[in-house]
């Protein structure tokens, strides 16, 4: 507060202008409480304008104290002791008595998942339009998700609008076992069962805003690691293991169509950087050509609390690989591609 002003405010507590109000509350004591709440936020170079706060265009100390007493003045003039108007006027003292901003608080921000994980996997690998082998059957996991929802709006140059996020999330796999058709390595026909696991983690980060009132929109950007471990080292079958990074982006909607229950939808697309598989027989290491990916679920949450949800959601996935360079001692690994249809089944806790 600029010394002026303290110096007004002083002058006005000792010379007492100003009735009380029927609250006990001074005109001098209010216009301290306004003057401290703008300099408050000046000072501190709030991204939240102080008049938002206090209700008083932006100025000079002496322009706010002219402007906090024909506030005072307003009020004293349409408020009788009774706290009602004069009759037949109708007052909107919104203006003189702003309302506080409610209090920064982190309830109902974080949130963690937990969901039993269980689809139907098919693996093929093609030369042109030959199929020369596949995989397929049940595979089963765990995914576990870790999240914080901001309730802060921003607005970046009109480009970037919403209220921010983050989660993390990780898919820890049970060990399954697949149907492999296909041939061996030296060329021979071979049918047999064989171990499948998918370990997956990764973040997303963005934003979201409302949706037609009740509902929620939303967009993000997604970056984790891959690995797919098929196969072990049991004659005559043998190990592999598919890995990359990936970057991806998606968008998604949910809306509550009755009071607990919402439905959703979610998009995303995904892109492999560097990706690799290493076969343990050979003891080679494949750089696989261009990989990508894309996933579609339907999120749907029964909230038997308000922090509470019982989860369901179906999805479907697809990778798709380019053939990889031919090594020296011939051996390539083909064109393939995987498409998961899966449940996943949990709950979601909001604290």
């Amino acid at each position: 507060m600029s010394l002026s002003g303290i110096l007004c405010l002083i002058l006005f507590m000792f010379m007492g202008l100003g009735p009380v109000w029927a609250s006990g509350t001074g005109r001098g004591l209010v216009i301290s409480e306004q003057l401290d709440c703008m300099d408050k936020h000046t000072s501190h170079g709030s991204a939240i304008g102080w008049n938002d706060v206090c209700d008083v265009p932006n100025s000079s100390s002496e322009q706010r104290m002219h402007i906090v007493n024909k506030q005072m003045d307003l009020a004293e003039g349409i408020i009788s002791k009774d706290n009602s108007p004069p009759p037949g006027e109708a007052v909107d003292t919104s203006m003189v008595f702003p309302q506080k901003p409610p209090p920064k608080s982190f309830i109902h921000r974080f949130y963690v998942s937990a969901a039993y994980d269980f689809n139907h996997v098919h693996y093929s690998e093609w030369s042109g339009l030959q199929k020369l082998d596949e995989d397929m059957g049940t595979q089963r996991g765990m995914y576990y998700t870790f999240g914080y929802r901001s309730p802060i709006y921003m607005n970046y140059k009109d480009w970037i609008k919403g209220k921010p996020f983050i989660e993390g999330y990780y898919y820890r796999p049970f060990s399954s076992t697949i149907r492999y058709k296909g041939a061996l390595i030296g060329g021979g026909p071979y049918n047999g069962d064989q171990r499948s696991k998918v370990t997956q983690m990764g973040a997303k980060i963005g934003g979201y805003d409302d949706f037609l009132g009740k509902g929620q929109i939303y967009g993000y950007l997604d970056g984790g690691k891959r690995i797919w471990d098929r196969g072990e080292n049991v004659l005559p079958d043998y190990h592999e293991k598919y890995y990359w990074i990936y970057t991806g982006f998606g968008a998604g909607v949910s809306y509550p169509f009755i009071s607990k229950l919402s439905v959703g939808l979610d998009a995303e697309m995904l892109f492999a950087i560097n990706p690799r598989m290493h076969a343990d027989t050979l003891n080679d290491t494949f750089k696989l050509g261009a990989v990508w990916g894309t996933e579609v679920k339907l999120p749907i949450k029964f909230y038997v609390l308000n922090n509470l949800s019982l989860d369901i959601t179906p999805y479907f996935t697809y990778w798709k690989i380019q053939a990889s360079e031919v090594l020296p001692d011939g051996y390539y690994e083909p064109v393939s591609k995987t498409h998961e249809e899966g449940l996943l089944s949990g709950m979601t806790y909001i604290f």
